[in-house]
């Protein structure tokens, strides 16, 4: 839900949206993909109030309507279950149109794997440091790098440097 979308309060923005369809449709099994798996994208649109389009031209209800299905599939039902190396869950949530590598890294981190999301704040901040241009796999790499050598959390770091770039850290 926070692709291109702010986090919002609890009862807005993507944290209203997951509040939702917590309230609505899964306050006995949150963690359970099979539970969405079964819903509709329409009727998960409705439900959370959200119609925006991913850049695959999908919704982001039918997106995570069909990653949820696609990963119970491949095993994935709860968070414990995913494995952000293994091949087939990463192809499974990877498939579905408008969901690649950056919004997986988040996907993962969100469950409580290490990882950073190379995203465009990240890939800018990476870029002033660096003094050049470069993509977000390098990014990714020289974030998780930097987080080994200093000794820190991926994701805190990630948290960090995205906090730096939208709090205004890019500007001047």
């Amino acid at each position: 839900m926070s692709i291109r979308a702010r986090y919002g309060k609890p009862n807005t923005g993507a944290r209203g949206a997951v509040q939702k369809w917590r309230s609505n449709r899964s306050p006995t099994a949150p963690n359970d993909l099979r539970v969405l798996a079964s819903c509709e994208g329409t009727e998960l649109a409705s439900i959370i109030n959200n119609h925006q389009v991913l850049s695959g031209g999908s919704t982001k209800a039918e997106a995570l309507v069909e990653a949820a299905a696609r990963l119970s599939a491949a095993g994935v039902n709860h968070a414990a279950d995913l494995d952000p190396d293994n091949a087939e869950h990463r192809q499974a949530y990877m498939g579905v149109r408008g969901l690649g590598p950056v919004t997986l890294a988040y996907f993962c981190m969100l469950v409580g794997h290490e990882d950073v999301k190379a995203d465009t704040w990240v890939v800018r901040v990476v870029e002033r440091a660096i003094g050049t241009p470069t993509s977000s796999d390098s990014a990714h790499e020289l974030l998780m790098a930097s987080a080994k050598q200093l000794n820190v959390k991926p994701r805190v770091l990630d948290h960090a440097v995205w906090d730096f770039a939208r709090s205004g850290g890019l500007k001047g």
